[in-house]
């Protein structure tokens, strides 16, 4: 958990897109409690000293239910820009218009195999506990389930990305009024999230705050 995170959530405006992003971080966050609790019921060999017996049914079901929805709830996309700015940071790259493209196209034919996927999978019926134990093909190569997966991941990704940063849309509705810090980190005073220079505060915000201190 990011104790700075926690920190802004009693600042600032909550419009929709805050409220959705937070509704979404404390399910995914239970969604890993759940998944902890579970496995450790369930373990008859790490933890067992623990001496738990009994629930083993029921955990297998919270563990299945969480494992599938926080795959459903990973909303990598939403935060693609800050992804792909870290990104260019580690391998020094510069921004590129052919890039941008290729990728776009990759994540779109992914996207689109992963509706397809999510559907041969029948993962909806997995996230309403319709089908209460994971079936496996031993005749299905691990690979075709692997790509399978990833394409179903890459496909919430996608819709993430048209999913508004909280941070972002409250701070182009509030102003965004830039404050430095020692750790060259911009705060937005309408909202009270920290930006840092390279990544989602942009060129544009770094300017505007350049005109603020001034």
């Amino acid at each position: 958990i990011n104790h700075k995170w926690l920190t802004t959530l009693t600042k600032g405006r909550y419009n929709a897109a805050r409220t959705a992003n937070l509704v979404i971080n404390v399910l995914i966050f239970l969604c890993m409690i759940g998944l902890m609790y579970s496995g450790i019921v369930m373990s008859r060999y790490v933890f067992s000293s623990l001496k738990i017996s009994g629930g083993a049914a029921l955990a297998r079901k919270l563990h299945m239910l969480c494992s599938y929805w926080g795959l459903v709830l990973m909303h990598l996309g939403a935060h693609w820009s800050f992804v792909m700015g870290a990104a260019r940071k580690m391998f020094r790259l510069k921004k590129s218009t052919a890039r941008s493209v290729v990728l776009t196209i990759i994540t779109a034919a992914m996207a689109g195999y992963g509706v397809y996927a999510f559907i041969k999978r029948s993962v909806l019926d997995y996230l309403l506990l319709k089908i209460q134990f994971v079936f496996f093909d031993t005749n299905e190569p691990v690979i075709y389930f692997l790509l399978d997966y990833a394409a179903i991941m890459a496909l919430f990704a996608a819709a993430g990305l048209h999913f508004p940063p909280a941070e972002k849309a409250d701070c182009e509705k509030g102003g965004f009024g830039g404050v430095k810090n020692e750790r060259e980190k911009l705060l937005c005073r309408p909202c009270g999230l920290y930006y840092t220079d390279r990544f989602a505060a942009g060129a544009d915000l770094l300017q505007k705050d350049r005109k603020l201190a001034g």
